[in-house]
């Protein structure tokens, strides 16, 4: 499945839903919740986005926990990625790493995340720890899962950046003659 909108999920019953579209997380009883089907992964993206076109952004990131806390789905590491993506956007630096590194333990495969806790290590200065994890997207080449070309240039072009600000110019020179080798025409590598 490849359900990777940046918006989260959680377990509520449909009809409830299509009745009462703002209804905080909190508000809802668990006894209720036992007595109905749960959303898909799908369904529960499309909640989010509803909480979000009306700024209900604490009831879209309770609707992440309480879907992660609740679901046993083989996808929920696209809702810690989407979780990581809500509280990233509302600079909760802490959370956001949690929530990817949590998606990266499930998934390490999973190459947005790395790409986007990189960006998040390199906001806190931490070069190294970014490094790491874009430098895994590019490795990961040589995987039976590897990551798509597209995700291995972001990731190198990354790495040719932070490379460039640390006056580190030959590794990022190599990091973006790589970069423009598996894509050529990109004007922002040049």
């Amino acid at each position: 499945m490849a359900i990777f909108c940046h918006r989260a999920v959680i377990a509520l019953p449909f009809h409830f839903i299509r009745m009462h579209p703002l209804v905080p997380v909190a508000d809802l009883s668990q006894n209720f919740l036992d007595r109905e089907p749960v959303l898909s992964l799908t369904g529960v993206i499309e909640r989010v986005d509803t909480l979000l076109k009306f700024a209900k952004r604490a009831d879209a990131v309770a609707c992440y926990q309480y879907w992660i806390a609740q679901s046993e789905s083989h996808d929920k590491y696209v809702a810690w990625f989407n979780l990581g993506v809500l509280l990233a956007e509302q600079r909760d630096v802490v959370g956001a790493q949690d929530a990817y590194d949590a998606c990266i333990a499930l998934r390490p495969d999973f190459a947005q995340a790395r790409i986007n806790l990189g960006l998040l290590k390199e906001r806190q200065k931490d070069f190294n720890s970014a490094l790491e994890q874009w430098g895994a997207v590019v490795a990961s080449e040589f995987l039976l899962h590897s990551a798509s070309v597209e995700h291995r240039v972001v990731a190198l072009n990354h790495i040719g950046r932070v490379h460039e600000i640390s006056k580190q110019f030959d590794k990022a020179e190599q990091a973006l003659l790589q970069s423009l080798r598996l894509k050529p025409k990109q004007a922002d590598a040049i």
